[in-house]
């Protein structure tokens, strides 16, 4: 073991063949621990599992119902009860007593007498998108290949300076399917090419579509949604951040409330060290106004009425379309 998550750090002895206990989940190649005799510190994570370029991390799940608190000890409030037998990530098996845990977006400690423990390992997932690119004409792909999960969502970063609409085709649909706005959808594990065209000039995505690591998760999948409507995206993952393939169509903050700015398609990703997982959301234009009133609400003949809409701020006008009985006059 070492002091510091390097090959360079002071060595912490430990005796060969003696139990280590995970504090943390892993950093990069590192994983904290802690022996029997409570000496600390942090060992490769290949020494821990014999494989390349993976994680460690931590589950646990509860044999009981129990209080989630703010802090280590039953002095600090409850934020809520975690039903018997749900299982979550942990992110801190420091405390001799307590676990910091992630429940459906809140983070708190569980009490180590009412949960079980698990260390687990992982493959390094693909992250989504890539960066680099490649340009033919008015075409430019961001990435000319993407690792996509089974049953998720992934939109291809691109940009077309042509008026022509871009053509999207797979060799394999059976593999993953895209839409015509570059939106990718895993359908099975295996490969496929994903084809964007303007007239004459293509170019070529390769994507590998594999099984996704549960470890992640995302409270919706799809939105269908209106332009200037907001939604708040959670997920019990620790250490999430998030992050959009348009911002120009729909931007997410550092806490998962996606605010959409105009027609079209984007995917949000809930991304972390273990994986990522997806919402695909699909924009339409703003809603019509139907929220109209008139002032005076009523008054006699040839007097003056103002009618009044209220709207969005985006739009520029609006039509009122009156009737007098059977009568319309504007």
């Amino acid at each position: 073991m070492r002091k510091s998550a390097s090959s360079k750090g002071e060595v912490v002895k430990t005796k060969k063949g003696q139990a280590l206990y995970i504090q943390k989940n892993s950093s990069g190649s590192w994983v904290y621990c802690k022996d029997s005799s409570g000496k600390a510190g942090y060992v490769p994570v290949k020494h821990i599992n014999k494989t390349k370029d993976s994680s460690v991390y931590m589950t646990c799940k509860t044999t009981d119902n129990v209080n989630l608190r703010k802090g280590a000890g039953t002095s600090y409030g409850v934020i809520t009860v975690v039903p018997s037998g749900t299982t979550m990530n942990m992110s801190d098996n420091g405390n001799s007593s307590w676990s910091k845990v992630s429940y459906n977006g809140s983070t708190g400690y569980l009490s180590k007498s009412y949960i079980s423990i698990y260390f687990k390992t992982t493959k390094t997932s693909p992250t989504p998108p890539s960066t680099g690119g490649v340009t033919k004409g008015p075409l430019t792909l961001k990435s000319t290949s993407a690792s996509v999960y089974k049953g998720s969502y992934y939109g291809i970063q691109y940009s077309n300076t042509s008026s022509s609409k871009v053509k999207w085709t797979s060799s394999n649909s059976k593999v993953a399917t895209v839409d015509d706005e570059g939106i990718l959808y895993g359908k099975a594990n295996g490969s496929t090419t994903v084809k964007a065209s303007v007239g004459a000039n293509s170019l070529s995505c390769s994507v590998n579509v594999r099984t996704k690591n549960n470890s992640v998760n995302i409270s919706n999948k799809k939105y269908n949604i209106t332009k200037g409507k907001s939604v708040y995206l959670t997920s019990s993952s620790s250490g999430a951040s998030w992050s959009s393939s348009d911002n120009s169509v729909a931007t997410v903050t550092n806490y998962g409330l996606v605010t959409t700015k105009k027609a079209g398609k984007a995917v949000v990703y809930c991304k972390t060290s273990y994986g990522w997982a997806s919402c695909l959301f699909d924009v339409k234009g703003a809603e019509a106004v139907k929220f109209t009133y008139a002032n005076p609400n009523s008054a006699p003949k040839n007097s003056t009425v103002t009618f009044v809409a209220i709207t969005d701020k985006s739009r520029s006008a609006v039509k009122f379309d009156i009737t007098i009985g059977s009568k319309n006059i504007l």
